[in-house]
């Protein structure tokens, strides 16, 4: 093999290793947001957003858990929008919330909404993210768009 070549070809293999790099670099990071619902009456419409990105999440019964995929490529407010009847809480703000971050700590934002209420705390996230690859990211994408609220 001639000197060109093996320039050529090593310049081709780090030019690819660099967009591969650059890729995972900007890519947006996907985190959990556990909702559990501790009051006694029916969280209704509930949308949970991030930066542009909203996820209708719909109902969560009495005691139930919820859970919504945001996601962010760096810091930026997480918004929750609901209506519960005798709450008088309609939604609330989690600012600095940093998707990648918690995304690569391995951690779930939980929220608990009580009547008057919020708590917030951070846990490990055990939830399954979905398949992996473009392939999986249309997967999850098409089945989203798929499901209905309950």
């Amino acid at each position: 093999m001639s000197h060109r070549i093996r320039i050529l070809l090593v310049g081709a293999v780090v030019s690819l290793l660099g967009v591969e790099v650059a890729i995972r670099w900007a890519r947006v990071s996907k985190t959990c947001v556990e909702v559990v619902n501790k009051g006694e009456a029916m969280i209704e419409d509930l949308v949970v957003s991030l930066g542009g990105g909203q996820v209708a999440v719909g109902h969560v019964p009495p005691g139930a858990t919820a859970h919504a995929w945001v996601s962010g490529a760096g810091k930026g407010t997480l918004t929750l929008a609901f209506k519960q009847k005798g709450n008088p809480v309609s939604g609330f703000m989690v600012d600095d919330f940093d998707a990648r971050q918690m995304q690569r700590d391995g951690l779930k934002m939980v929220l608990e909404i009580k009547p008057n209420e919020v708590q917030r705390y951070m846990e490990d996230d055990n939830t399954t993210t979905g398949t992996g690859g473009l392939g999986g990211r249309i997967r999850d994408w098409v089945s989203a768009e798929l499901t209905l609220p309950r």
